[in-house]
């Protein structure tokens, strides 16, 4: 098991000293808790690894000589634990080959005993700090890797609805969606001038696998707009949801173990939706993110094509009226 970077949060400077004697426990606690420093102690290495397990510690003082263990064969399985975990060796009976052996194997430093408890605080100082830089640059690293993911999917987007025919855009744009977001299954849709929720796209298998028996392209607003389904709760409040649980859906539906829904807003105003499901894992806020990134990226290009539609549609109704009025213009005039 390894800690996770939450249980890194939550600490602050949290120190365990694993050693059998009593006093020097007693001695380091009394003098690091002076300086602001969160202590804990094991006696033996068995104890010393079930803390190590059960919480994050930025730094541990390991003992070399331990009733039940080496010291130092106790580091690979502290690193395992918690790769970002400073150990700093103290030893009574100096020896080079095991300082050697113990610094080789990614230990900070090496003390002896008696220990001068200032240069065991700047050596902790010291190895905090460098834990601290390394997290940070870990962190920006994978903060650099997402943007870069999030920027490919977006100009992938932007190719689809460049490229691609109006009644084939929902369906190219929902299946980059679902591959990022690990999911099986979703639904992309708009809301046209009527205020109904209109889904030209359906994950492809869906028609194939659902059975209810009233499956629609346009959801009428009185439909959705009580709340009673997870996507018209997003519509009408505006919010991302997501879910981790099965929940109930209508009859002969696929089953869904969980979903996410994102609203498309553009000048505050809800204009569609998208919804994935079926996750293997679990949603979490990462996923948030990544899918209201997504629809942000969207709302502009997609308000565009919804006006553009509606412009058109006018302008067809429009020539359709006045071929009407021609024709019956003529037929009262032969």
């Amino acid at each position: 098991m390894i800690v996770s970077e939450l249980l890194q949060k939550e600490a602050k400077e949290r120190i365990l000293i694993i050693d059998d004697d009593e006093d020097i426990r007693y001695s380091i606690t009394l003098f690091l808790k002076k300086h602001n420093f969160k202590i804990e102690v094991a006696k033996d290495g068995q104890e010393g690894l079930e803390k190590i397990a059960e919480k994050f510690y930025n730094l541990v003082l390991l003992d070399i000589k331990l009733p039940d263990i080496d010291g130092i064969d106790l580091i690979i399985p502290i690193k395992e634990k918690q790769p970002d975990i400073e150990i700093i060796m103290i030893t009574g009976n100096a020896d080079i080959n095991s300082a050697i052996n113990s610094l080789n194997t990614g230990v900070s430093a090496y003390l002896n005993k008696p220990l001068n408890l200032d240069e065991l605080l700047a050596h902790i100082r010291n190895s905090i700090e460098k834990q601290h830089l390394m997290i940070d640059k870990r962190k920006a690293e994978r903060a650099l890797r997402k943007s870069q993911q999030v920027l490919a999917l977006k100009n992938r987007i932007s190719a689809i609805f460049l490229t691609i025919s109006d009644e084939n855009v929902y369906g190219e744009t929902l299946a980059l969606v679902l591959k990022e977001l690990n999911s099986k299954y979703g639904v992309f849709g708009y809301i046209d001038e009527n205020g109904d929720y209109i889904c030209p796209s359906m994950t492809r298998d869906v028609w194939e696998e659902c059975n209810v028996p009233n499956k629609y392209i346009i959801y009428h607003r009185e439909s959705w707009s009580s709340g009673n389904t997870i996507w018209g709760r997003s519509l009408i409040s505006g919010e991302s949801i997501y879910l981790n649980n099965p929940f109930k859906v209508p009859k002969g539906h696929i089953p869904m173990k969980n979903a996410l829904t994102v609203p498309i807003k553009y000048n505050d105003e809800v204009i569609g939706l998208i919804l994935v499901g079926n996750k293997k894992t679990v949603y979490d806020d990462n996923d948030v993110e990544l899918l209201e990134s997504i629809t942000e990226y969207i709302a502009p290009i997609l308000d565009a094509r919804l006006q553009r539609d509606l412009e058109e549609k006018q302008r067809k109704q429009a020539e359709d009226k006045l071929k009407e009025s021609e024709e019956n213009w003529r037929s009262m005039t032969e």
